[in-house]
C-alpha cells in the first residue's frame, strides 16, 4: 500500500485504523491484549471441559494427567543430580566437545574413532563413552581446570628418567633426558 498522497486520504487512514482499533478492543478486552492463537477456544474447549465417553465422561487432560507416567525407579537406581546422556558424533581428531559448568571441555577418544556416533553417560565429573554398540571407548574422571582431556597411554610420553651429571648430582646439572638445551 502506498503512502497517502492528500491530506484527506491521510485523515480517512488515521480513522480507518481508529475504528479497526476499537473493534479489536471491543471483541478481545483491553487494547493492549493480543488476539489468542487461531483454534484456542476450540482446543480449550475440546480438552479441557467436555468430557468424553471414551475417557470414562471425563476432559481429555483430566484423563491424561490421571495416568501412571513411567519413570525410573528411584530405590532401585539411585540418579546423582548432574547426570546426563548425551549422543554425540567423534570428530575427525578423535575429541568430543562437552560443557561442565560454564567451560567448554575437550575428551580426547582417539583418532582410531574419528566419525564415529557416541553415546557419552555424565554423572557429575565421572564420564563414560560408548559405542552405539555398546562397547566402552574410555572412562574418564573430568578435571575440571582442564580444558583438553588428553588420551593418556602407558609408553606415550618419554620416560621422565633424568639425566645426573656424575661431576655435580646434587645440583641445578641434572636434567631431563630429552631436553635439549643443559641449564
Amino acid at each position: 500500500m502506498s503512502a497517502p498522497t492528500t491530506a484527506q486520504e491521510d485523515d480517512l487512514a488515521k480513522r480507518v485504523f481508529a475504528v479497526l482499533r476499537a473493534l479489536e478492543a471491543s471483541i478481545w478486552g483491553s487494547e493492549g491484549q493480543r488476539a489468542p492463537p487461531r483454534g484456542h477456544r476450540c482446543r480449550s474447549q475440546c480438552n479441557e471441559t467436555r468430557p468424553h465417553s471414551a475417557r470414562g465422561m471425563v476432559p481429555p487432560s483430566r484423563a491424561f494427567d490421571a495416568l501412571e507416567k513411567a519413570s525410573p525407579d528411584s530405590d532401585r537406581y539411585p540418579m546423582a543430580p548432574h547426570t546426563r546422556v548425551r549422543h554425540d558424533r567423534i570428530d575427525k581428531t578423535g575429541v568430543f566437545t562437552l560443557r561442565h559448568g560454564t567451560r567448554l571441555h575437550h575428551v580426547g577418544v582417539g583418532r582410531a574413532h574419528k566419525g564415529r556416533r557416541a553415546v557419552v553417560l555424565v554423572a557429575d565429573l565421572d564420564i563414560r563413552v560408548l559405542s552405539e554398540e555398546g562397547e566402552l571407548l574410555r572412562h574418564l574422571t573430568l578435571d575440571p581446570e582442564r580444558d583438553y582431556q588428553p588420551l593418556t597411554r602407558k609408553g606415550r610420553w618419554p620416560s621422565l628418567h633424568r639425566f645426573v651429571c656424575p661431576r655435580c648430582p646434587g645440583t641445578s646439572h641434572a636434567r631431563r633426558r630429552w631436553d635439549l638445551n643443559p641449564r
